[in-house]
């Protein structure tokens, strides 16, 4: 019988990492009644300095649109993001971080910064940078292949 290894596959160590560092910040960020990919989703609104559309955020968080919709909404809920139609493109939705959702990020900001720090502490600078450019570099080529499997 063929032996795969899976636990011996890059795909394992990338999806166990994420999955790790995923729960890292769920327990630091559960106090604060806001999850990662929200406040994923409020920093790059505030990042931008202007409203963000939901295919901005979905694509950001490479997720599909309605993860991304949902995502919004639950944030609006809350009173982080408010939601409006474009005026140039009336099927279009922006959204915008609002006072609630800034007081927010000041909250949670120094708590993700904390469990990116730990979660990296095994790694010296250089190997920070390096791991930071192979995933790039892997993203950007999943993201091609995706493309060409939507063709």
């Amino acid at each position: 019988m063929d032996k795969y290894h899976v636990d011996k596959s890059f795909a394992h160590f990338l999806n166990g990492s994420s999955l790790l560092l995923e729960l890292l910040m769920k327990r630091k960020l559960d106090p604060l009644n806001i999850t990662w990919q929200q406040l994923a989703v409020l920093m790059a609104c505030s990042d931008r300095d202007r409203s963000c559309t939901i295919t901005e955020i979905a694509e950001l968080l490479v997720v599909d649109l309605p993860s991304a919709t949902r995502l919004v909404d639950r944030l609006c809920k809350k009173g982080f993001l408010s939601r409006e139609r474009s005026e140039e493109d009336r099927r279009s939705v922006n959204c915008a971080i609002t006072s609630e959702g800034r007081k927010i990020i000041k909250r949670a900001a120094g708590i993700r910064k904390q469990v990116l720090s730990s979660a990296s502490a095994g790694l010296n600078s250089q190997e920070q940078k390096t791991l930071e450019k192979l995933l790039r570099k892997l993203m950007s080529h999943l993201e091609l292949e995706k493309g060409k499997s939507e063709q």
